[in-house]
């Protein structure tokens, strides 16, 4: 069956259309993406901007038309933590409307529960105990896979979008500075049960896909070799030193790093070094696939 699904995130659009067969991607048929940062100054003001609204609009109706050309059965859109807690998301939910384009708002467990559905569809772990790692722009999903299903997911509000917001890291960034994120993020997490018993870190979303990317030099992205790739901690603390050294512009010149991602990369970083310290795991496993691919699953079902 042949469906769409549409990731309306707080700092990137994604699209994919799939044969699916028995719950999982069977094929990609199309994809796309594009970085619109839809949540950007939300943690100052509550609001998205106007700005970014036209720009995450202009993608979402692009993609949607993109997908319909494929005759799926189905085109599913789910927007998630931007929308979800900003005071004017009816607005951006309204223009869609308006569009013809239906949108769902999905909490912080639906999040990770697709998320889950989507991971599971691209690697094979089924059978161990996972933490899955949902790093988005304005939320992480934390989402525990017992090893035969999902046993719970929590969704917490720290993203890479509002960690810049927050902090500045468009210069080299100071060690005071990374002292600080670090505490930030320790608190934001300290009610997370940390004794679980997993064998795998499983990280989805743009800050592990990028840092795969940036580890393997790609000039083009290739989702079959950043899937299932594998990040020590050793390597993810060389990669942090690396970029965090350089300024927004230099960044720009480090081949694997996606544009609109320079000032995000460090933070998002930061909490995987974070998960790996406090599980005391010596590294993680990449997954390309995550919400996106779980939506278009769920449109199947």
């Amino acid at each position: 069956m042949i469906t769409a699904g549409i990731d309306i995130g707080t700092n990137t659009v994604r699209m994919i259309v799939a044969d699916v067969i028995d719950g999982k991607i069977s094929s990609i048929i199309h994809q796309n993406r594009s970085v619109t940062r839809l949540g950007e100054g939300f943690i100052k003001s509550g609001l998205l901007r106007e700005d970014a609204i036209k720009r995450t609009f202009d993608s979402v109706v692009k993609f949607y038309y993109e997908a319909l050309s494929y005759n799926p059965l189905k085109v599913k859109c789910c927007a998630t933590s931007a929308v979800r807690e900003a005071e004017n998301g009816h607005i951006f939910t309204e223009l869609l409307r308006d569009h013809g384009i239906q949108i769902e708002i999905i909490d912080g467990e639906t999040e990770g529960r697709l998320t889950a559905l989507g991971v599971m569809s691209g690697l094979n772990f089924r059978n161990e105990p996972s933490l899955i790692v949902d790093i988005g722009g304005g939320s992480t999903e934390l989402i525990y896979w017992s090893g035969r299903d999902l046993y719970f997911a929590k969704s917490f509000k720290i993203g890479v979008v509002k960690l810049s917001d927050m902090f500045d890291f468009s210069k080299p960034s100071t060690e005071d500075l990374l002292d600080r994120v670090n505490l930030y993020i320790a608190d934001f997490f300290s009610d997370f049960n940390f004794s679980i018993e997993i064998k795998n870190i499983i990280a989805t979303a743009g800050t592990p896909t990028t840092l795969a990317a940036i580890d393997m030099q790609m000039e083009n992205y290739d989702y079959r070799r950043v899937n299932g790739y594998i990040i020590t901690k050793k390597r993810l603390n060389e990669l942090i030193s690396f970029i965090s050294s350089k300024n927004i512009e230099e960044r720009k010149m480090i081949k694997g790093l996606e544009p609109g991602r320079e000032d995000l990369i460090v933070p998002g970083s930061l909490i995987l070094m974070f998960l790996l310290d406090r599980f005391s795991k010596d590294q993680l496993i990449v997954s390309d696939f995550g919400l996106r691919e779980g939506i278009a699953i769920a449109a199947a079902l």
